[in-house]
C-alpha cells in the first residue's frame, strides 16, 4: 500500500489526469467494497507530508475520478489492481507550473527569513486577504460547473494567480504558503466550510 501511495502521490502531483494503473495488496479477512479500497488508498496517498503540493492539498486537487478495479482474494489477502482512467483535478499540470514560480514569488516579496511563525503568518494571512477576494459566482450557478473558470475557484492557483476563489481555494492556498515559509498548518472542513488550523508554539489555532 505504502509504494502504491507513492505511485498516486506522484501521479496527482504532477495533474497526469489520464490512465494509470496502480497494483498492490491489502491482508484484510473481510470481503471489500470497491469505494473503501479507493478511499484507503487516497488517504495513504494524501497523507500529511509538510509538503504544500501534497498532503491535504491532495485531499482538496481533485473534482473527480473514474476508475476500475480488480481483485483477486485468497482468504487473507486482497490482490488490487486500480486501473485510473481519468482524473480531473481543479488545475492542469500547465497551472501548477504557472503556480510554483507564483508562489516563489510571493515568499520573496515578504522576505520571511529570521521572522517568527506568528509574524510569518500574520504576513502570508495580509498578502492573501488584500490580494484574493471571495467568487461568489462559483456558488451561485453563474459559472458552469465543470469549466475551467468553475475549477480554478477551487485551488490556490484561483487564489493566488486570479484573484479570487471560494474557501477550498483560500485554505490551500494558505496551506501552500505556509508550508513552503516553514509553518506547521492543515485544513479542516465542517459540512460546507473550510479553515487552516495553524500550529504557532505547541498549539494549533
Amino acid at each position: 500500500l505504502e509504494d502504491a501511495a507513492v505511485e498516486l502521490r506522484e501521479y496527482m502531483v504532477e495533474r497526469h489526469g489520464g490512465r494509470k494503473v496502480i497494483r498492490f495488496y491489502l491482508e484484510d479477512e473481510r470481503q471489500l467494497m470497491q469505494s473503501q479500497v479507493w478511499q484507503t488508498l487516497l488517504n495513504a496517498a494524501s497523507v500529511h507530508t509538510g509538503v504544500g503540493t501534497e498532503g491535504d492539498a491532495l485531499t482538496w486537487a481533485c473534482s473527480q475520478v473514474s476508475y476500475d478495479m480488480r481483485e483477486e482474494f485468497d482468504g487473507t489477502t486482497h490482490y488490487i489492481t486500480f486501473v485510473i482512467d481519468e482524473m480531473i483535478c481543479y488545475t492542469t499540470r500547465e497551472q501548477e507550473q504557472e503556480l510554483n514560480q507564483k508562489v516563489e514569488q510571493i515568499l520573496q516579496e515578504l522576505d520571511l527569513d529570521g521572522k517568527s511563525d506568528y509574524e510569518k503568518t500574520f504576513a502570508i494571512y495580509d498578502y492573501v486577504c488584500k490580494n484574493a477576494v471571495y467568487s461568489e459566482k462559483a456558488l451561485t450557478g453563474e459559472l458552469e460547473a465543470g469549466t475551467r473558470e468553475y475549477y480554478n475557484n477551487f485551488s490556490s492557483y484561483g487564489i493566488l494567480v486570479n484573484g479570487e476563489g471560494v474557501c477550498q481555494g483560500f485554505c490551500n492556498a494558505m496551506y501552500r504558503l505556509l508550508l513552503e515559509a516553514g509553518v506547521e498548518n492543515r485544513i479542516v472542513a465542517g459540512d460546507d466550510h473550510g479553515w487552516n488550523i495553524v500550529k504557532l508554539g505547541d498549539q494549533y489555532y
